[in-house]
């Protein structure tokens, strides 16, 4: 799915939530647990990708973003900024869809902020009509497959 950053459309549900850049190791290790709690990841792998992300560095063209409410991580997301455009990974939550519009929405200002006019990301099929809700299009489809 590909946006046009001019043709955001701000969530109509979304939550008040603080919205914290991931800026050191610790919070990477927080924010890489929420994320294997929302994917049913072994604390093996979270640490090993908290890890890895870790070796990439915090200050681009990685960001990852948490969402806090009441002092507890709710959501995450992460954008890698290219000279193509930017490209959304790692959007999660607690079960809760207006917490995925806030990160999300959040993703695309920040790479408003950063000049950034297209963003990209692959989705699972239930969850295009939730992206299209923002302004995505589909572009292409493709099917993966895991053990």
């Amino acid at each position: 799915m590909i946006l046009n950053t001019d043709n955001v459309i701000k969530p109509k549900n979304a939550e008040e939530l603080e919205i914290v850049i991931v800026s050191n190791k610790e919070e990477l290790l927080l924010w890489s647990k929420m994320l294997s709690e929302a994917y049913e990841c072994s604390e093996d792998f979270s640490n090993f990708f908290a890890n890895l992300l870790n070796e990439v560095g915090l200050n681009g063209p990685w960001y990852h973003l948490m969402g806090m409410k009441d002092n507890k991580i709710v959501c995450t997301g992460s954008i890698l900024f290219t000279d193509k455009g930017a490209y959304i990974y790692n959007v999660s939550s607690t079960k809760n869809e207006k917490y995925v519009s806030n990160i999300t929405y959040a993703l695309i200002q920040l790479a408003k902020a950063q000049g950034t006019d297209h963003i990209a990301l692959m989705s699972p099929e239930y969850v295009v009509p939730f992206y299209l809700g923002l302004g995505f299009k589909e572009v292409a489809y493709f099917h993966y497959y895991y053990k």
